[in-house]
């Protein structure tokens, strides 16, 4: 687990503070400190941002105590972060409106087929330059 490193609290809280003007920097930070056992710096950042966010919150004390905060949620809206994934063997990992192996598999489908050495198309004055100096050699 990766804790937050004071830096790291610093500019959160300096972002918290823009974006949550009744908060004060030292409040943010003792309350970042507090939290810092709870989970990763990724964890904290999240919570703390969650706490933000909600206009009931009216300290940020909170951030240091469990609740809705800590269980990750989308940003925005309050919902579970949740997607559809794409139904295709070995494809899961992506959403299914925006599968990238899906993609990947289409253009690989399209793609011409190079039969020159290298896999690399030559263009016809190259090639018949390297024709003309195969003659010279003979």
């Amino acid at each position: 687990m990766t804790a937050i490193t004071r830096d790291q609290a610093q500019a959160l809280a300096a972002l918290i503070a823009t974006m949550r003007p009744d908060w004060q920097t030292p409040g943010i930070l003792k309350a970042l400190s507090d939290a810092r056992a709870r989970g990763t710096g990724w964890d904290l950042a999240h919570a703390a941002l969650y706490a933000a966010q909600d206009p009931s919150v009216r300290t940020p004390a909170v951030i240091a105590l469990p609740g809705d905060h800590w269980r990750g949620r989308a940003i925005g809206d309050g919902t579970p972060l949740h997607f559809d994934r794409c139904p295709e063997p070995g494809h899961g990992s992506y959403r299914v409106d925006n599968c990238g192996a899906c993609r990947s598999e289409t253009l690989e489908a399209t793609a011409p087929r190079v039969t020159e050495p290298g896999g690399v198309p030559m263009p016809d004055d190259v090639r018949a330059h390297i024709d003309r100096l195969k003659e010279r050699s003979r």
